[in-house]
């Protein structure tokens, strides 16, 4: 007989029925697995299909200070810059990122807050630029006023 994978809704019935007070033999032949699976289930060293899997961390994770990594994004140093100087010879950007937010979940919100600057009145004018001695090209810049 082959190997049958072990699902969700098994897995439940298995747990549900050994809350009951069922058997191993019982509940192996009621949902057709071997009573090594239902003790498996009922000793713990079998979890559910759905739990989240551990993946180990690479290799090049473990040559990383983390501790000062983070200390230094606390200042305000961009993330791209600290894997410039203390991964780049170890792995990719991309992969830095990624394992980075994986293992560090809480710095993947934003650190800079967009906000709604109200009262603020903004003019436009047209400036020559310096260098530019008769040209007919204009510039258009943005100034603030009190």
């Amino acid at each position: 007989m082959g190997a049958r994978s072990m699902t969700v809704r098994r897995f439940e019935e298995i747990r549900r029925r050994l809350s009951e007070g069922r058997g191993l033999r019982e509940i192996a032949r009621a949902l057709g697995c071997s009573r090594d699976t239902v003790r498996e289930v009922r000793d713990g060293l079998r979890v559910s299909p759905d739990a989240p899997k551990a993946l180990p961390d690479p290799l090049w994770m473990l040559q990383v200070d983390w501790p000062s990594l983070i200390h230094d994004l606390g200042l305000g140093h961009p993330l791209k810059f600290l894997w410039e100087e203390r991964a780049q010879h170890l792995t990719t950007y991309s992969n830095f990122w990624k394992q980075f937010y994986r293992k560090f979940p809480q710095y993947r919100q934003a650190s800079v807050t967009a906000r709604e600057f109200v009262g603020i009145k903004w003019r436009w004018l047209w400036v020559e630029p310096p260098w530019v001695c008769g040209a007919p090209s204009s510039t258009l810049t943005k100034f603030r006023t009190p």
